[in-house]
Order: structure tokens, then sequence, then C-alpha cells
């Protein structure tokens, strides 16, 4: 039995599939990660066309039957289109990570309500703040991405004992097979595994993982030691959970954080998620 189903979706990527028609993937408010066929979109004169564009958020008309992994789009009216990610190239490096992380952290028709209110705020975020992209808000776009599929990381206590983390001094590691930070009286245990973390970026983690809305990330100040400290722990701890590299997180914060000294060169941050250890 196929139905007719209406919902909110953003679109997160395309692909051709004939001269004239569009495989579209979409995250939406009530089916989770879904795949649209958009027959003649590339027609001249096709009722799609300037309908739907990469990162949009639209309200989609579409035919469902439970048996099929491609469903046929009716009908699709852009709602946001943000159209300003095609002259911001920070925001838009920073808005394919996002999507593409969505992609890769859910299956298809894999429904987390609250998911797709969290991508369209962080897609708000940064068309709003163009060629300003904030690092931290990117963070905790990861933090809360995790805690919505049930991955949050434990960062105030250790994932091993649950002991309370002295609040200075000592030595801690994030593993991520343990599900978060391990004291240093439990890394025996651990041969060596995970990543060494800061206290004053394991401070800010806390408090961006505490944090419901962005604004507290957005108005964090972080150094280039602290800002790469943050991402080699987030980037190793998704990488381990997700069992997938994120290429596009290289190249988004490699992009995001390229800078101009005085000889004219253009010196890259370290943002990597690294290797790790499994």
């Amino acid at each position: 039995r196929r139905l007719i189903c209406k919902t909110d979706a953003i679109c997160l990527r395309f692909s051709p599939v004939s001269e004239t028609s569009r495989a579209v993937m979409w995250y939406t408010r009530d089916h989770g990660r879904i795949v649209t066929l958009i027959k003649g979109s590339q027609r001249p004169k096709g009722q799609f066309i300037g309908q739907y564009d990469s990162f949009a958020s639209c309200e989609l008309l579409f035919y469902h039957r439970n048996r099929e992994r491609m469903f046929i789009a009716r009908e699709c009216s852009p709602v946001k289109p943000r159209n300003g990610f095609r002259a911001h190239w920070r925001a838009c490096a920073g808005a394919s990570y996002l999507c593409d992380l969505v992609i890769r952290a859910t299956g298809i028709q894999d429904h987390h309500p609250q998911l797709y209110d969290l991508l369209d705020a962080a897609l708000d975020e940064l068309h709003e703040g163009g060629e300003e992209v904030s690092l931290p808000s990117l963070f905790w776009f990861e933090l809360k991405l995790l805690e919505h599929l049930g991955l949050a990381p434990r960062i105030e206590a250790c994932a091993r004992c649950g002991r309370a983390l002295e609040p200075a001094g000592g030595t801690v590691r994030m593993v991520p097979r343990a599900g978060g930070v391990v004291c240093a009286s439990c890394m025996e245990k651990e041969s060596g595994r995970g990543i060494g973390i800061r206290r004053d970026v394991l401070a800010v983690l806390g408090a961006w993982q505490k944090s419901r809305s962005v604004q507290l990330a957005r108005s964090t100040r972080c150094t280039s030691v602290q800002a790469t400290g943050a991402s080699r722990c987030l980037g190793h701890f998704l990488r381990y959970h997700l069992d997938h590299r994120l290429p596009s997180r290289r190249i988004a914060f490699r992009l995001i954080t390229r800078i101009t000294d005085a000889a004219g060169t253009t010196p890259q941050i370290g943002l990597s998620g690294g290797k790790g250890h499994r």
C-alpha cells in the first residue's frame, strides 16, 4: 500500500539518476533519513526547478511504501533556502561536514526526533554567521549528536570506575571503547589506548556538553591548542563509535582554520581526529 506523506526535510545531498532526474537524500523530522527520486527535476520547465538545494529546509510531499528504499517525490517547497552558502565557502564547508556526519551516523529511516531540529538549528547558525564560522559551535553539534544517538562521552567522571575526576592534576585519557575519559588509576587496564587530554580542554568539553544552547559554545574563545585538543578528542571518539573515517571533517576544519601570516603563507591548524587506538 502506498501512502502520501508530508514532512519537514533537510536536503543532505543529491546525485543524478538520468539526464532529467535526481536521487535526493533528506533528513526528515518524521521519517529519519530517506531517499526520494525526483523525476524530471532537471527539465527546463520542471516543477521542481529551484525548489530544493543542498542544506535547504523544505516541506516535502512523497509517496511512501514500506518495502521501498527510494520513494517518489510528489511536491517540494523551500522553507529555508539558505542561499547564502553559495557566497560563504567556510560556512559551506561546515555545512557539508555536518550533513555528511548525519549521513554516516544514521541508517535509512533511522528516526531520531530531536536530530532534525539540531541539524536545522546548526545550519541556521552557519548560514547567519557567513564567513565567521565558530569551531566551538561545530564541536557542540558533535557532542549533541552523540547525545541524541545515546553515545555521549562520559567527561566529568571516570568511565571505568565512575569516580569523579580530580579538579586538577593527574593524567586522564579519552578512551572511546570505555565510553569516555579514564582516570590515571584505571589506565593500566587500557594498555595505552586512547589519547591524552588536557584539563582545560576537558573543562570546556564538559561545559559544552551540559549546555542546551549553542550560545555558550559560540561565545567561547579557544586558543589554537585548545581547539586542536578538543578536535582530536571528539574526532577520535566519533571515528570509533561511528566506525567511519570522516574525511569531510578534516577537509572542513582545515578550510575553516586557514589563516594568512605576515609573509603571505597560509599555515593550517591541525584539527584531525587522528588514527588513535581501537
